[in-house]
């Protein structure tokens, strides 16, 4: 099951989301891939790079509309995450097969409907803990893959393209591994 059927509502696949949400608190979760393919071929990916299970409750995906500064368009993750597991989120009118064979959770519409100039944060309780994109309305990811680098071993609230490689448009041969 790959979550494909809604429209506007996410749809979890309990391998990985979903379930019963026992799991740690203190676990440490990052973006770790970023799809801003064409059209609706749009993707995030979550990795747990603790050596706890991850409890979901409480983390969520927002975004900023053309970087306006303001975080709208909550998405809420339940259930738990594996230590060294990733969570893939992506639009659920993807065309793209191996992004709709990964998903985890299918979304329609925003969140999960930025275009390269949308910064999208996670959150924990409320609290920006990760980010991708920088605020003022910047292309900073059009029509790019981003992968973070593996050597970097923390989240951040700060925006630093360092710490991620870029690939061309609807690269997505690693989504779902890290």
């Amino acid at each position: 099951d790959n979550g494909n059927d809604g429209e506007g509502e996410g749809e979890e696949d309990e391998d990985n989301a979903g379930g019963d949400n026992e799991g740690s608190t203190n676990a440490v979760l990052l973006f770790s891939e970023y799809v801003e393919g064409g059209g609706n071929n749009k993707a995030l990916e979550i990795l747990n790079i603790s050596q706890e299970t991850a409890n979901l409750s409480g983390y969520s995906i927002q975004k900023q509309v053309n970087g306006n500064g303001e975080w709208s368009n909550e998405l809420s993750l339940s259930g738990t995450l594996a230590p060294w597991e990733v969570l893939v989120i992506i639009n659920s009118q993807s065309d793209l097969q191996k992004l709709l064979d990964e998903a985890d959770i299918s979304q329609g519409g925003a969140p999960i409907d930025f275009n390269g100039n949308d910064p999208v944060g996670l959150f924990k309780d409320g609290t920006l803990i990760d980010i991708i994109g920088t605020s003022g309305g910047d292309d900073f990811a059009k029509d790019v893959t981003l992968r973070r680098k593996a050597t970097v071993t923390a989240p951040s609230a700060t925006y630093n393209s360092d710490e991620w490689e870029s690939f061309e448009k609807n690269t997505v041969d690693n989504i779902g591994t890290y």
